[in-house]
């Protein structure tokens, strides 16, 4: 996590500073020391090369699966792109929707917290396909909460195409029976338009081909 990426994070969370967090004007140092880094329950930089992974994909990652995506549209690094700096997860359309979903127990969830997840995404040739992460909770018996999976809001289309843009998805707890959070990378295709009376057969507009990178994903317990 680059202190760029913590900088957003502080005016993102709004923390006011408390007891015991030093005296006087606090200096970016000690606030990320004392108010956001104890909160950041998982980052993701995918720089998993000096970690041993030299596979195409990155650790606990899994290419999403079913209607609309198809099995040979794969997640990948890519070791030339990156918010700060390469590697990013790259997802590269052909016709279809493709996503990665995150699947493990190494984000752990304290059911009396609310979590924000951060990410940046970049997108390059896309007119009607849109990326996005979402999130959700996962129970003790590692199924996926459906209720609880969350939004972030939409990237691509021209005037978003080439310029990194910062998302964000709030989980709200409460929920005794969440134990971790799951997340997904997807870059889907747009809806197919309803028909209409004066329009019974649509015609459903698509990307042939697109990208978009995703970097620096954040996992933050908020404060209660």
């Amino acid at each position: 996590m680059t202190l760029t990426c913590l900088g957003i994070l502080i005016l993102t969370l709004g923390v006011p500073p408390g007891p015991g967090e030093g005296s006087g004007s606090p200096t970016t140092d000690s606030l990320v020391t004392a108010r956001i880094e104890r909160r950041i329950v998982k980052t993701f930089d995918f720089d998993e090369r000096k970690l041993g992974n030299y596979e195409d994909v990155p650790m606990n990652w899994r290419r999403l699966t079913g209607p609309g995506y198809p099995r040979f549209l794969e997640p990948a690094f890519d070791d030339e792109v990156g918010h700060d700096a390469p590697p990013s997860l790259r997802l590269t359309i052909n016709g279809g929707s493709v996503g990665a979903h995150y699947l493990a127990k190494d984000i752990p969830v304290n059911p009396d917290s609310d979590y924000r997840i951060t990410a940046w995404i970049r997108s390059a040739e896309l007119a009607q396909a849109r990326a996005s992460i979402t999130a959700y909770f996962i129970d003790h018996a590692f199924r996926k909460i459906t209720d609880t999976e969350r939004h972030s809001c939409s990237v691509g289309g021209k005037s978003e195409n080439d310029v990194w843009t910062a998302v964000t998805v709030d989980l709200p707890g409460g929920l005794v029976e969440a134990a971790w959070i799951g997340m997904t990378c997807r870059l889907d295709q747009a809806a197919e338009t309803t028909p209409r009376s004066d329009e019974p057969r649509p015609v459903h507009y698509r990307d042939v081909h697109g990208t978009a990178w995703f970097d620096d994903l954040s996992v933050i317990r908020l404060p209660q």
